[in-house]
């Protein structure tokens, strides 16, 4: 079904086939979902996802989608409805960790940091969720627990050379320590994942199309801050 021709013959025929009803009307519109994803149509998947929820509105699995899928296309504040929905019924981490970036960047705070709550509660170690949970509560200027957990994170991780145990958010841990040592180990250990991670672009080779441009190297600018971001607002002048 992965040829365009395949697709444009199975859309059609399982959307017929889900408008009847029935018992098995659920599973055909997630499968509508799911080929249409696979043929890169976002629009007409979240129109899907939509008549999937109709039929069924607490469907984790489907708000979880839903929210991944709008929060991937920058729609932050639609993924939010969803985000609530797996805040108050999921307690899976991974699931969790996404409604709080889609609280973090849609601007709400407050419902970030009660997701993060929400991570540590549901954890076997609730200490690994110190740094998280300090970041949370500085978004709300909840300051009692700031200084309780910077104390405990600084006395009973730092001060003994443990930077892996706990997260901390390495641009929350510059603003709050000058110590440019404990910000490198912070933020090495929050990105260390990404060594196992191939590389998105192949830099080893040469510069390529120097001479179709008088000589000049034509640059370009890759950042995942084009938006309302201080970055975009500084680099206007650039």
């Amino acid at each position: 079904t992965q040829h365009p021709v395949g697709l444009s013959v199975v859309i059609p025929v399982y959307r017929g086939a889900a408008l009847r009803g029935g018992q098995h009307s659920l599973t055909l519109w997630r499968r509508i979902f799911e080929t249409q994803m696979e043929a890169g149509d976002i629009d007409a998947a979240l129109i899907t996802l939509r008549q999937a929820l109709s039929l069924a509105p607490g469907d984790l699995e489907l708000h979880q989608q839903a929210a991944r899928l709008l929060f991937s296309s920058t729609l932050h504040f639609q993924a939010g409805c969803h985000a609530r929905h797996i805040l108050e019924k999921s307690t899976d981490d991974d699931t969790l960790a996404m409604a709080e970036n889609v609280y973090r960047f849609s601007m709400q705070p407050f419902e970030a940091y009660q997701v993060v709550k929400k991570r540590r509660d549901c954890a076997a170690n609730p200490n690994l969720y110190l740094g998280l949970v300090l970041c949370g509560a500085q978004g709300i200027c909840e300051w009692d627990t700031v200084a309780e957990c910077a104390r405990t994170l600084d006395t009973e991780y730092y001060a003994k050379g443990d930077f892996t145990t706990v997260r901390e958010i390495p641009l929350y841990n510059i603003a709050r320590i000058a110590d440019e040592a404990v910000n490198l180990a912070v933020a090495r250990a929050a990105t260390r994942h990404l060594e196992e991670l191939a590389p998105a672009f192949d830099l080893s080779g040469r510069f390529s199309g120097k001479e179709k441009n008088n000589g000049k190297i034509r640059v370009g600018l890759l950042s995942a801050d084009f938006s309302s971001h201080p970055v975009i607002q500084l680099i206007i002048g650039l």
